[in-house]
């Protein structure tokens, strides 16, 4: 019921032309050749038809980019998939059934602003070193400076 009222807010008018089959080049989803099954969702058309994946692999439902679900979602399988990285990510979320239109950038969003990737891919701290002692720096005879641990 979400997915299908996001497409239907974001995605009224192309939902209508793919209702009449009569898809215009002005229609921002023609290349993935879109169709409506029969629940109402708006899916991926193409060429897996007769595969064996699910139909939600093969024909994923499209999402707009800029929307609260799709946001959700991309946070969900990224750590379903232990924060792998982008094209895991995006793969994991495709593999569920899931087509967000411009998804590489918005993964890559979410990746960002994760605090466990912050963590894990952080840039290396060096540490600057202290000055050396005094002791360190004056010339004296051997063993002028010995400390002895006498327990």
């Amino acid at each position: 019921m979400i997915i299908k009222s996001v497409q239907g807010e974001t995605f009224a008018a192309e939902m209508s032309e793919v209702r009449s089959g009569k898809l215009t080049k002005s229609n921002k989803l023609i290349k993935w050749n879109p169709y409506i099954d029969n629940r109402g969702i708006l899916r991926v058309g193409g060429r897996l038809s007769y595969s064996q994946l699910p139909e939600r692999a093969a024909h994923p439902a499209i999402l707009p980019k800029n929307c609260h679900v799709s946001t959700l979602l991309i946070r969900h399988y990224h750590q379903k998939c232990n924060h792998q990285g982008r094209h895991i990510s995006l793969g994991t979320l495709r593999n569920e059934g899931y087509w967000i239109l411009g998804g590489q950038r918005q993964v890559s969003k979410v990746i960002e602003d994760c605090v466990v990737c912050k963590r894990l891919r952080g840039k290396v701290q060096e540490q600057i070193m202290a000055d050396l002692p005094e002791e360190r720096l004056t010339e004296a005879p051997p063993f002028t400076f010995v400390g002895a641990d006498v327990f």
